[in-house]
Parts: structure tokens; C-alpha cells; sequence
């Protein structure tokens, strides 16, 4: 078996490299019809290694990076949410440093791609080593076909997810459990279609604010958010 090449890219050539692992929807997307398929897979490979036209990037060292920059970008994630705690605790000082803002260029592409159940892993799992495993499905071992999340929060998947779990399950003094599936499912349908809305509404007015005045908003907004995950959070240790 071959070594896989150390190919080293500057930031350009990654941010190109990211968006060519985007066009590639086999790659990231679990609902594309060939996911699992291994040969679709090594095709969408090649077809990056040949679009960069980089001496020593081949399949295997297209494979390799696309890992290194999905384990990249969770570490990006760990540090927002490690920062926006530190901020929510010092947000009543007058010398509270400002939330984490990632630099790398390419951070917002791979965001829009698989954020959602990025960020969704980060509020749930216990330990950074969780956080930072990674749903891939390699060339060895395809995982079964699952839901692609798009949005930061897939309210129905998580719910399903927790009837599946027989420790996440409410218990029986919970009011929940006796409201019906169905119901309840409708009911996280309706916040998602809500929050799609709303967060399209944040954006179209961000763009019309002064840059200065713009950046400001978005401080704010985030803080509110933040505060009230962390509020979220808590309630969640309690019930357990």
C-alpha cells in the first residue's frame, strides 16, 4: 500500500481546494444517491486532483486532506463555542475580550456545507475527542445513508434520534411523553421552518446596515444566541 504525500497548499490554493470538495456533493452530502458508493467516490477524488493540478495530489492525498480540513474546521468550531462561554461570563466587564472569529478563508464554504451537524455534534457530545470524530465515509467503510443536515439545528432528526436512544427518552413523569409523535415532530418541523425564516430576515438586514454598524448587530445577536444555548444546555443537565 502507498504512502499518502505531505502536499503542502497555501491559503489560496485550500480555499480552491474547498470549493472543488464542495462542487463534489458525493463527497459531504449524505442524501446523494451514490454516497456509498466507492467508485463514485474515487471519480469525484480524482476529479479535485485534476481540477488543482498540483505535483504529488492524488486520490489518495485529496482523501487525506479533505479529513485534515473537516478535523480543521471542527477545531475552528471548539474554539467559537470555548470563546463564546468565556464571553458570556466576562460580557458584564468592561475589558471582555470579543468572541472568536475564525480567519481561515475557506471556514464559511465548509460551514455552509456540513455546519449543521457540525455544530449540533458540539453542543451534544461530552468530550472534545467525541466532537472531533468525524461521520466519513472512507473507502474501507461506508456508513449507512443517513440525513444530511442543512440547517444548524435538524430538530426532526434529533428528535427521532432520541426515541432511538432508550437513555434519551423521556421519562414518564416528563409532560412530553404524552404528547404524540406525530404531534411533536410537526411541532420541530414548524420551529425549523420559523428559524429558516427568521435567520434569512437577520441576514437581509444585516446587509443593509453601515459595515461598522453591521458588525455590531452581529456581536449582539450572537450574544443573545449564545446566552440562550447555555441556558439550554443547563436545563438539559438538570433533566438528566
Amino acid at each position: 500500500m502507498s504512502s499518502v504525500i505531505n502536499v503542502r497548499l497555501n491559503e489560496k490554493m485550500t480555499l480552491r481546494f474547498v470549493e472543488l470538495y464542495r462542487d463534489q456533493r458525493v463527497l459531504w452530502d449524505k442524501e446523494h444517491e451514490a454516497y456509498n458508493k466507492r467508485t463514485e467516490r474515487l471519480r469525484a477524488y480524482r476529479r479535485i486532483a485534476e481540477a488543482m493540478s498540483v505535483e504529488g495530489l492524488g486520490v489518495p492525498e485529496v482523501a487525506s486532506k479533505i479529513k485534515n480540513i473537516r478535523s480543521t474546521y471542527l477545531q475552528e468550531l471548539k474554539k467559537i463555542k470555548d470563546s463564546a462561554q468565556r464571553h458570556l461570563v466576562q460580557s458584564e466587564e468592561e475589558d471582555a475580550s470579543s468572541p472568536y472569529v475564525p480567519k481561515l478563508l475557506w471556514f464559511s464554504i465548509l460551514d455552509s456545507m456540513i455546519g449543521g451537524a457540525a455544530v449540533k455534534r458540539l453542543y451534544s457530545s461530552p468530550s472534545t475527542a467525541d466532537m472531533l470524530s468525524i461521520d466519513y465515509a472512507d473507502e474501507s467503510s461506508c456508513p449507512a445513508s443517513s440525513n444530511n443536515y442543512t440547517t444548524p439545528f435538524d430538530y426532526g432528526s434529533s428528535y427521532a434520534n432520541d426515541l432511538a436512544d432508550p437513555a434519551k427518552r423521556p421519562s414518564s413523569s416528563s409532560s412530553v411523553v404524552d404528547e404524540p409523535p406525530l404531534a411533536k415532530r410537526l411541532m420541530y418541523e414548524r420551529q425549523q421552518s420559523s428559524a429558516e425564516l427568521f435567520s434569512r430576515y437577520i441576514a437581509t438586514s444585516l446587509e443593509a446596515l453601515p459595515p461598522r454598524l453591521s458588525v455590531q448587530a452581529q456581536k449582539e445577536v450572537h450574544d443573545v444566541l449564545v446566552k440562550y444555548k447555555i441556558l439550554e444546555l443547563d436545563q438539559l443537565e438538570q433533566q438528566r
